[in-house]
């Protein structure tokens, strides 16, 4: 039972578009740890942000004050040498580890900020998740992936330079807000694809159900997911998912998947 969809289908139904990002992923987490207790991870949350308050000087600055605690302090950091550790994704062992991804970690401090009343968001930059922390007019960008490091225009531009080989201007489209069902399903796309690089069919396949369950529409999910059932020889699934994915694709691709769905389906009588 992947009980990680189930809780992510409770909580949709519950906040709809307004869906909370710690107990998003925390729940989503609960595939790979059915005993994860969310209150207490909350709990966690909630006493880092004391924390914080408390290295908080009267009309101090609180963008210094949530990376000196998180970054320094708490040691949250980036998983530079095990980048591709499926537990960088998995919210509970970011927090308990505190090792993570750029948007993992992002995620700690924005759930961190929220609670200290800080006006921040997610920004799904190219090449880079990062925060954006807003005091006043004043816009703060922090890297996650360097201790929260301050971001000016042309530190984005480098960004974007090392993400695409050209060196292109910042649109404003790229500092745009992410929103919590987009931040959990780039969190649980990364997750999938960790575990299709080490092999772990079927843990893509989980990570791939929890997506759809946020996001219902990402056809290029049910197709990947039919894809990876025909590479482990679950033909029906396979057929089930690639005939329900004709419809979105393009006209190449539609007819590649036709031409192979007769197969798929003499796999399936072969089986049984």
């Amino acid at each position: 039972m992947n009980l990680g969809v189930e809780g992510l289908l409770s909580l949709v139904e519950l906040f709809g578009d307004e869906l909370p990002l710690d107990r998003a992923l925390l729940v989503a987490a609960k595939t790979e740890h059915p005993d994860l207790d969310v209150s207490t991870y909350l709990a966690k949350i909630d006493a880092l942000a004391a924390k914080v308050q408390r290295n908080l000087e009267p009309g101090g600055d609180l963008v210094d004050a949530l990376c000196r605690t998180l970054f320094g302090a708490r040691g949250f950091r980036a998983n530079h040498r095990h980048y591709e550790d499926p537990r960088n994704n998995l919210f509970n062992q970011v927090l308990d580890r505190r090792l993570g991804v750029p948007i993992t970690l992002a995620a700690a401090y924005l759930e961190v900020g929220r609670r200290l009343g800080a006006t921040v968001h997610g920004l799904g930059f190219p090449g880079r998740f990062l925060i954006a922390h807003d005091v006043g007019r004043e816009r703060h960008l922090l890297d996650p992936l360097h201790g929260g490091a301050r971001l000016d225009h042309r530190a984005c531009e480098r960004i974007l330079h090392r993400a695409t080989g050209r060196w292109v201007s910042v649109k404003p489209w790229m500092l745009s807000p992410s929103p919590t069902r987009k931040i959990v399903t780039r969190v649980l796309t990364n997750l999938k694809n960790t575990y299709l690089v080490s092999g772990d069919y079927p843990g893509a396949v989980t990570a791939i159900d929890r997506i759809l369950a946020i996001a219902p529409n990402a056809w290029s999910e049910v197709r990947d997911r039919g894809l990876i059932y025909a590479e482990i020889g679950c033909a029906r699934a396979a057929a089930r998912d690639l005939f329900a994915y004709v419809p979105h694709a393009s006209a190449s691709e539609a007819a590649a998947i036709e031409a192979y769905l007769p197969q798929l389906r003499r796999e399936e009588q072969r089986l049984h």
